[in-house]
């Protein structure tokens, strides 16, 4: 999905109320200039304000919202709405720090850019090596890719996969920093 910018702050204070507990959107009741009429406006209020706010999931666990500003129909993930009520700002990207795309609290949202997101990545699912390893010619290595680098950086070749995935940690503890993220250590069907 390509980034849409979000409507005006304004707009978004005036549509939604954020409880920060628990990162829960819900209506307001929506000023009769949101509306083609006042009728239409009314009719909206008594239906939805003060409910919460319904988000449509998508495949990867990311709510969003659907809205209809000047007339048109469009969706924004709702992690987005929530930083930008809680902080003022619409950054690039929207991080969220426990990997959960449903906890929308604004203590589990930051600003990031699209490289510090990737960081902050699990891991890839269907792999069955732990972040940062791979297998070859009857050996694990670490490899890691540093910013800015077309090219991967070896970090060693090592006998298990916990022992590279540790090596691989110890460098990127560093380099990803706040950002920095394990991945899940599962089993491999190399132990």
């Amino acid at each position: 999905m390509t980034r849409r910018d979000l409507p005006p702050i304004q707009f978004l204070r005036e549509c939604f109320r954020l409880d920060p507990n628990t990162g829960l959107l819900y209506w307001r009741e929506r000023p009769e200039h949101h509306f083609a009429t006042p009728a239409h406006a009314r009719g909206w209020n008594r239906r939805h304000a003060g409910a919460e706010v319904y988000l449509y999931m998508d495949r990867a666990g990311y709510g969003h919202v659907e809205m209809y500003p000047n007339g048109k129909k469009a969706k924004w993930p709702a992690h987005r709405i929530v930083f930008a009520l809680s902080t003022g700002n619409d950054p690039d990207r929207v991080d969220h720090r426990d990997c959960d795309p449903s906890n929308n609290r604004p203590n589990n949202l930051r600003a990031a850019t699209g490289l510090q997101n990737r960081w902050n990545a699990p891991g890839w699912h269907k792999n069955t090596l732990p972040k940062g390893v791979h297998y070859e010619r009857g050996r694990f290595y670490a490899k890691a890719r540093p910013p800015r680098s077309k090219s991967a950086l070896s970090l060693g070749g090592f006998a298990t996969p916990a022992a590279a995935h540790a090596a691989w940690c110890e460098w990127a503890r560093d380099v990803h920093g706040e950002f920095f993220n394990p991945g899940p250590l599962k089993l491999t069907v190399f132990d």
